[in-house]
């Protein structure tokens, strides 16, 4: 399975502040200075769609490295709902 064959459902946040980013970034533990393998996270923008397929936006995400995935003890939600685990 790769990247794109994965969906995730969320929400789609809009804050009117763009420093917001900044104390996200450090919830997240992302440093953009920092190589990628030492950060917890990785942020960048991807595109956003509704339920039934229509083009929402494109919005910062927080994104985790398969690596880091499999060292923290991740597991697949092949639903892509993380909410009801």
């Amino acid at each position: 399975m790769t990247k794109g064959d994965m969906n995730v459902h969320g929400f789609v946040l809009s804050f009117r502040n763009p420093e917001v980013l900044l104390d996200l970034d450090l919830l997240e533990d992302y440093h953009s200075e920092r190589p990628p393998e030492e950060n917890e996270y990785q942020r960048q923008k991807i595109d956003t769609f509704g339920l039934n397929g229509e083009y929402l936006c494109t919005a910062w995400s927080y994104l985790m490295l398969l690596e880091k995935v499999q060292l923290f003890g991740g597991k697949l939600l092949p639903s892509g709902f993380w909410t009801n685990h």
